[in-house]
């Protein structure tokens, strides 16, 4: 589930994964293409948070009544918390 998530452990199992591939010191890097192992641009970090918060709330059924961005997380979580309780 989403509220025990284990950001230690996540990080630890990306950076094996992409060991093999990783051709900078960056954390993030392009896992395919032409870019592969390099260090991908903050456009397109942004883009991969927009892309997974429109998939958790497809997965949980909900819909998203704005076009989400990555700096929208902040409202989104806040939102969250306030209808969580």
């Amino acid at each position: 589930t989403l509220h025990s998530l284990d950001i230690k452990r996540c990080l630890k199992c990306y950076l094996q994964k992409t060991q093999v591939i990783r051709l900078s010191d960056q954390l993030f890097v392009a896992f395919g293409g032409t870019r592969k192992g390099h260090a991908v641009s903050k456009q397109t970090i942004a883009r991969w948070i927009g892309l997974a918060i429109q998939f958790c709330h497809a997965k949980a059924g909900k819909p998203l009544h704005n076009k989400v961005r990555a700096h929208s997380t902040r409202s989104v979580a806040t939102s969250a918390a306030l209808f969580a309780g």
